[in-house]
């Protein structure tokens, strides 16, 4: 080692120590202090589950299919996908983060960030890091989405977290 302290053996950190880090930092996310959190992803168009597409124009035939949801008369506006032929969807997954609003709270990112109104942080594990950067929104909480809709969108860029780069932070904002 070199530095001040070149007379010094190299430190040796038991893994001990780090799975103890770990199991707490686990529990922060997957025990209660954790929300669950919903991941809304970009909109992808899938044809209709309710009518019939014209292979000339890629919409609606207006005809029903026979095994769609909402059944209508042949010729009128299909209601499910409104005459498009397609439906716009925003796939969605969940998973387990830790959620902090108060500025005092939040790990230190190497950045300092202005008062914004809305402005949290997220911390979660590294394996869903590349989820949460493909999402181009985060319901927090989303078990309690009926009373109230925490939505945030990212705001900066995410980074590393932890004494093994096991899990991530992440600034975000709200948007709802």
């Amino acid at each position: 080692m070199g530095g001040i302290f070149a007379n010094r053996d190299n430190l040796v950190i038991p893994d001990s120590v780090f799975d103890e880090y770990n199991w707490g930092m686990d529990a922060f996310i997957d025990g209660p202090p954790g929300k669950t959190c919903l991941l809304v992803y970009p909109q992808k168009r899938e044809p209709c589950i309710n009518c019939i597409s014209s292979s000339e124009t890629g919409r609606s035939a207006d005809l029903y299919n026979g095994t769609g949801p909402e059944s209508f008369p042949d010729f009128t506006i299909c209601p499910y996908c409104f005459g498009e032929g397609f439906k716009s969807v925003s796939p969605t997954e969940s998973i387990r983060l830790r959620f902090y609003q108060d500025p005092k709270n939040w790990v230190n990112t190497g950045t300092s960030f202005q008062a914004v109104d809305g402005l949290a942080q997220i911390i979660g594990y590294m394996s869903d890091f590349s989820k949460v950067q493909r999402a181009v929104s985060i319901i927090i909480n989303s078990d309690l989405q009926a009373i109230e809709k925490w939505e945030f969108r990212k705001y900066g860029a995410g980074i590393s977290h932890g004494l093994n780069n096991r899990y991530f932070a992440q600034m975000i904002q709200r948007i709802s």
